[in-house]
């Protein structure tokens, strides 16, 4: 689920909202690094792939012979209800 939501952060913080501005698999790896997170590229095309298929990303223009992807508004509403869960275990735990 980690990787999942780094993805989606990459592409929503990247502003890949639409076919026009998205990202390829290269420049989310690229972006991982940058961020410290390390994951072998078969790894992160089976995500991509998994999240095309259910909506989360969508496929935009290609770039040479490269695919690319940009975040669904299913994708954000999914990163925030992850985020309002996190909240409310925050929340929680200070009440106790």
């Amino acid at each position: 689920m980690r990787i999942r939501y780094s993805i989606l952060n990459i592409l929503y913080s990247s502003g890949a909202k639409s076919k026009l501005y998205a990202l390829s698999q290269g420049d989310i790896i690229e972006a991982l690094v940058a961020d410290g997170e390390s994951w072998c590229e078969k790894t992160i095309y089976i995500k991509l792939r998994e999240m095309v298929s259910e909506g989360v990303i969508l496929e935009g223009l290609k770039r040479g012979n490269a695919k690319t992807f940009y975040i669904a508004r299913k994708g954000i509403d999914w990163m925030k209800e992850v985020q309002g869960d996190n909240d409310e275990e925050g929340d929680a735990s200070n009440n106790e």
